[in-house]
């Protein structure tokens, strides 16, 4: 006679959430996982990520807002707004000194945030880039001067 599971008669899972079709995945053995927990141990790994993220740059959840708020959303370098997409060129960055412990400086958008680590932080390499794109820009372009 083949095993029944104990738990295929109950109606909700242990924290209370309904097992209904659109939240019930059945797993590959038969038993059920309850959808809603599912997303929200998702969530709480993700605020952990984020909060270990921040502490590891020097930063508390509570300094990041802060800084936000007086920043008004925007990057700190250039004037985008900032998002918490992913894959967003936008995305919210907590820049830090690179020192021993890190020292936080403020937030930029990824593409600023990129450009700092790609200059290395280099202040006359950055000046020189800026010298650079000063020089090309008041030349007319297909001049021979």
């Amino acid at each position: 006679m083949a095993k029944v599971n104990q738990h295929t008669n109950k109606t909700h899972c242990k924290r209370g959430h309904e097992f209904t079709p659109e939240n019930t995945y059945i797993q590959t053995k038969g038993s059920r996982t309850c959808i809603t927990c599912m997303e929200n141990k998702k969530a709480d790994l993700k605020v952990y990520h984020v909060e270990w993220h921040l502490n590891s740059h020097g930063w508390t959840s509570e300094m990041f807002s802060r800084v936000l708020k007086e920043q008004k959303g925007e990057c700190a370098i250039c004037p985008k707004t900032l998002t918490f997409e992913d894959k967003s060129n936008n995305r919210a960055c907590a820049d830090h000194e690179h020192t021993d412990p890190p020292r936080p400086r403020g937030i930029l958008c990824n593409a600023c945030n990129s450009a700092l680590g790609m200059f290395q932080e280099n202040i006359e390499t950055m000046q020189a880039a800026i010298d650079y794109i000063k020089k090309f820009r008041s030349q007319e372009y297909g001049s021979n001067k």
